[in-house]
């Protein structure tokens, strides 16, 4: 019976990994070759390939550059104006949980000292899961990722 709890538990946050919207098919991008900048990362990119984005890494010390459309030095990169700083963690307690919107999309709390731990609001009441092995919470995507893409530096991990 443990087994298939955690089964589920599995099951229910592999699509919170791989869920994420398409770039590429948004309206006035080329399908086939557009550059795009990467949604959590500077040194990142995607190059769409039929419809799908591929995705790339700038060399060392270069970030994406998306009015030249190629890897730049940081302070040409423009990645400063793109991102808003997110803090990594919550304050230490318990979330508070916004008040519940019908028809909006769930709202997602990083746990307050474990990368690995996040919290589901529901209808004002925070619920505390676990990204599944090997995987941080993302507060800028509200999803599971890797560490390196989460970007959490909670303490306690």
């Amino acid at each position: 019976m443990n087994g298939l709890k955690v089964l589920l538990a599995i099951c229910m946050f592999v699509p919170m990994i791989v869920a994420r919207e398409n770039p590429c098919l948004n309206e006035g991008v080329n399908p086939d070759g557009e550059l795009l900048p990467h949604e959590t990362s500077c040194n990142m990119f995607y190059i769409c390939a039929s419809g799908k984005p591929a995705e790339f890494q700038c060399p060392e010390n270069l970030e994406f550059n998306p009015i030249t459309k190629q890897c730049d030095w940081p302070e040409s990169s423009g990645c400063g104006e793109r991102f808003e700083a997110v803090p990594p963690c919550n304050p230490p307690g318990a979330p508070i949980c916004p008040p519940h919107v019908v028809n909006k999309p769930a709202v997602y709390l990083p746990h307050e000292n474990d990368c690995r731990k996040f919290y589901q609001c529901d209808w004002e009441v925070p619920h505390k899961h676990t990204c599944p092995e090997g995987l941080h919470f993302s507060v800028a995507n509200s999803v599971c990722d890797y560490p390196e893409r989460a970007q959490c530096a909670c303490l306690g991990i």
